[in-house]
């Protein structure tokens, strides 16, 4: 099974089982955030970026992230 952790700044890392869980806990916490990129998770890549707002994302090397999706492998049970 692939699981997902969530890193949040100020926040405690969360573990999701699903992407849709993962996306979801960010949204929670930052309910206008800016979430994907192109070679994000969905595009097939090992992590998706959330900023702030657009604005932020906008150009942005990932510096101004305020959270990350990163695709943690499979998980034993």
């Amino acid at each position: 099974m692939i699981g997902y952790r969530v890193e949040i700044m100020g926040q405690p890392i969360y573990l999701a089982d699903s992407y849709g869980e993962a996306v979801a806990m960010v949204q929670q916490q930052l309910a206008d955030c800016e979430l994907g990129h192109a070679g994000d998770i969905t595009d097939g890549g090992e992590r998706t970026l959330v900023w702030a707002s657009e604005e932020d994302a906008e150009g942005d090397d990932g510096s101004q992230a305020v959270a990350v999706i990163i695709r943690r492998g499979e998980v034993a049970l």
